[in-house]
């Protein structure tokens, strides 16, 4: 299979053996509201009234229905039930070992919105089953239209600045009984003792049913996705615990697995300050989960992204 490539922008010169497709399905996903009343609303006179008074819920919050699936603990997921979908931006130092370190039969969608040489890279790795797409986004609508062009059950969201161990995928292969799974992100170099800490608060917060995933090692049945609404494109950040949280309030099953480990060998807003990225990350979960922050703000990554690219 040859390498494929999805293109927004104008069409480059490509190498004659690539085979290059311009088509793109239209963005599935809704834009949420918020909607917000101050002072005291008169009472409605009937029940028609109160349902007109009441601000209609957003979408991405309601329950889905559930979908059956076979506790087959026994029967392990294939390489080829799994599509892995990489959003990318500025990411040439690391995409070039990250596509050779992964299994040749695995099926990619890298989604790139970069400025440097990141997409070349992609195209000279040649990898047989991957896919390049390019167009500017956020990293939630880089994570779903990642989503929409896959055709497998089974959707891996992971980071090109991420290495996934040799054991990765046998041990991913156990987890077919789950609807949604994460692991941790661990360094074999600086800042582990961040990342041990980080990986202890994840088991925490999920004991405590709250899934604390993290969209560099997130599994997700792909029905599971379609049927909640799939990632929020307001978001710019933290749409990865957001999603989780929405798929356990559907009544999904979402398993953490500590053994499930990637491995960061990128540290680039760690060099920024740790606790400017600890603060960071826990100030605007709680207040995302408790749907504390206005939808005009919702889009604002709030300093995560705007220094590290």
């Amino acid at each position: 299979m040859a390498l494929q490539a999805v293109d927004d922008e104008p069409r480059l010169e490509r190498e004659p053996a690539i085979h290059i497709r311009c088509h793109l399905p239209s963005r599935r996903c809704k834009t949420a509201s918020k909607f917000l009343s101050f002072g005291r609303a008169r009472k409605p006179e009937n029940q028609d009234a109160r349902r007109h008074h009441a601000p209609p819920r957003r979408e991405r919050s309601r329950r889905g229905p559930r979908i059956h699936l076979p506790e087959c603990a026994e029967d392990p997921m294939r390489i080829e039930e799994i599509t892995l979908v990489v959003p990318t931006r500025n990411e040439e130092r690391n995409i070039g070992a990250f596509l050779t370190s992964l299994p040749q039969d695995l099926p990619i969608i890298v989604v790139d919105a970069s400025e440097d040489r990141t997409p070349e890279i992609v195209m000279a790795a040649r990898h047989p089953a991957c896919t390049l797409v390019r167009r500017p986004a956020n990293v939630s609508e880089a994570r779903q239209l990642g989503a929409d062009l896959a055709t497998t059950p089974w959707l891996l969201f992971t980071d090109a600045d991420v290495e996934l161990p040799p054991d990765y995928f046998e041990r991913l292969s156990r987890h077919s009984d789950c609807h949604a799974l994460y692991g941790p992100k661990l360094s074999r170099d600086a800042f582990r003792r961040y990342y041990l800490g980080f990986a202890f608060a994840q088991r925490i917060a999920h004991r405590l049913g709250v899934p604390a995933a993290s969209g560099s090692n997130l599994l997700v049945r792909r029905q599971v996705l379609e049927t909640i609404g799939g990632f929020d494109p307001e978001l710019s950040c933290n749409e990865d615990s957001e999603l989780a949280w929405r798929i356990k309030r559907a009544g999904y099953r979402v398993d953490f697995d500590p053994k499930l480990r990637v491995y960061a060998p990128d540290h680039r807003r760690l060099h920024r300050g740790v606790w400017r990225k600890t603060m960071h990350s826990l100030l605007r979960c709680l207040l995302l989960y408790l749907d504390l922050i206005p939808s005009r703000w919702r889009g604002h990554d709030w300093g995560y992204w705007s220094t590290a690219r």
